[in-house]
């Protein structure tokens, strides 16, 4: 045990850079390096949390990028006030958004491959994936209406706002009062919309795409009778959403229960599903088939030794800098 300390010690002290750089690599590649475990006779690695974690992930890209069905009311029934002039011309992001996305994808038209584009074009290749995957409005809606500090509290500014307080200096120190942790020129911004029609607009959904993919993601006997309400209400407007959530429904299931066998016959269902990011996913499960089929099926699992190695990092990285190896290695063989 002492001997096999030393040598995880060793590599540790003469590799942070490698160890980096291999942490980055298991990060992108979704559930790290398969290696053949020679006592539990299967691949190491298992996939079970990072599966578990690219599923969340992306039944929120499914909420979010259909998350008009958040809202009470249709999209054209909401009451919606116009811009001030000041504020109406594009920010850099959409300006941004609006140049490169036409000029991806006629790049994408002529056989550019994404790594070759995102070198052409000094982007990340993720940037370059979502530029040509998805069309510009998507894009707009996504990447510039961004949740604010502000939103939670608007109820209340709706209702001092109609009973006659109009204050921006006076709301602001309300609201912060009451938590808000933002600046006092994004409320005059705010208030400012409702000055131009003297009636404040109507408060954002209090429902988010982390929430409803939270609740998809959990037990439905985990959810109370609110959670489970609002939910199916979520569903019932969509048909994608309620098809992602079936299906996520359905994959957790064999998970909880080990049943990887029945894997092939979801990842078909997936794979002919009308939502993209869940045909996506199962694409993505196929690439390393028998790692996912047994971390989803055996009984057996690498957490121990994971949980040691992250502890010899933890402790590795608290020190850095400050103690010489011989702490280090002290540190390491104490129990506590």
């Amino acid at each position: 045990m002492q001997s096999t300390l030393d040598n995880l010690l060793r590599v540790s002290r003469s590799s942070h850079r490698r160890a980096t750089c291999g942490e980055s690599r298991m990060r992108r590649s979704g559930w790290g390096p398969l290696e053949k475990d020679p006592h539990c006779g299967h691949l190491a690695g298992g996939p079970p949390v990072p599966v578990w974690n690219n599923l969340s992930t992306a039944v929120e890209k499914v909420i979010h990028r259909c998350r008009s069905c958040l809202q009470d009311k249709p999209a054209d029934e909401i009451r919606k006030l116009p811009t001030p002039e000041a504020g109406s011309s594009e920010g850099p992001l959409a300006q941004r958004i609006r140049q490169r996305q036409p000029q991806v994808q006629r790049m994408i038209a002529r056989g550019w491959t994404i790594s070759a584009i995102a070198r052409e074009l000094n982007l990340d290749r993720k940037t370059v994936r979502r530029y040509a995957r998805g069309d510009i409005t998507s894009l707009m809606n996504s990447e510039v209406r961004r949740r604010s500090l502000i939103d939670a509290f608007v109820p209340y500014l709706q209702q001092r706002w109609s009973e006659g307080c109009v204050n921006a200096a006076t709301l602001y120190t309300e609201i912060k009062a009451q938590g808000y942790r933002g600046s006092a020129q994004t409320v005059r911004r705010h208030l400012q919309h409702w000055r131009i029609a003297s009636a404040p607009a109507e408060a954002p959904p209090t429902l988010t795409p982390r929430k409803v993919t939270a609740w998809i993601m959990r037990r439905p006997e985990d959810l109370d009778d609110d959670e489970r309400q609002q939910l199916d209400a979520v569903l019932s407007r969509s048909e994608e959403v309620a098809t992602t959530s079936r299906l996520a429904a359905e994959f957790t299931l064999l998970l909880r229960q080990h049943r990887g066998t029945e894997l092939d016959t979801w990842s078909d269902q997936a794979e002919a599903s009308s939502v993209r990011e869940i045909r996506s996913f199962a694409t993505t499960l196929r690439r390393d088939w028998d790692a996912v089929v047994a971390g989803l099926t055996l009984p057996h699992s690498n957490g121990p030794t994971k949980g040691n190695v992250n502890r010899l990092k933890l402790i590795k990285r608290a020190m850095f800098g400050r103690a010489n190896f011989d702490l280090l290695r002290r540190r390491v063989l104490a129990r506590t």
